[in-house]
């Protein structure tokens, strides 16, 4: 199995609101100063980012792909991620079918809710470690990582 941590699915618009993206911005305005126009350009350049992004192949991860067996996969994320905006993650969630863990941070429309600890693959959503929020900070977050030793070893995801 894997872990996905503040994972979104759609890159095109991962890139067009996520922080990490602002500093890029005033280079494409220059070019291209209406909105739509840039809207448009961002949206024709998904190709690009087609084989990094993680709405694209999840399902052959979660389902198995091929000769490629299925594999649990745990997407971690915080809310109001400042680098990946948490709509994407709950449409990556929805496109994966995937379930969240009871008592998680936030609860998106349109995804299951499950008792953990489970087996399998799950969407969890833990409280903003850090301000601005930014889910970087699970990679240094004892709970955040106990969570992930567990599931990687075990793949079951146990929320206390």
């Amino acid at each position: 199995g894997g872990v996905l941590i503040g994972a979104g699915g759609g890159l095109a618009d991962i890139f067009a609101r996520g922080a990490d993206f602002a500093t890029s911005m005033p280079v494409i305005e220059a070019r291209y100063p209406e909105p739509h126009d840039r809207r448009l350009l961002l949206l024709l350049a998904q190709h690009i980012w087609d084989p990094i992004d993680a709405g694209l192949w999840i399902d052959a991860a979660t389902d198995g792909f091929g000769a490629n067996p299925a594999r649990p996969v745990l997407l971690l994320t915080i809310p109001n991620d400042r680098r990946v905006p948490n709509d994407t993650t709950w449409f990556l969630a929805r496109t994966a079918q995937l379930p969240i863990i009871e008592g998680s941070r936030f609860l998106p429309w349109g995804v299951p809710v499950i008792e953990g600890p489970h087996t399998g693959s799950a969407l969890m959503v833990l409280s903003s470690l850090s301000e601005p929020p930014d889910h970087r900070a699970l990679l240094t977050d004892a709970r955040a990582l106990s969570i992930i030793g567990r599931y990687l070893l075990s793949a079951t995801i146990d929320p206390t």
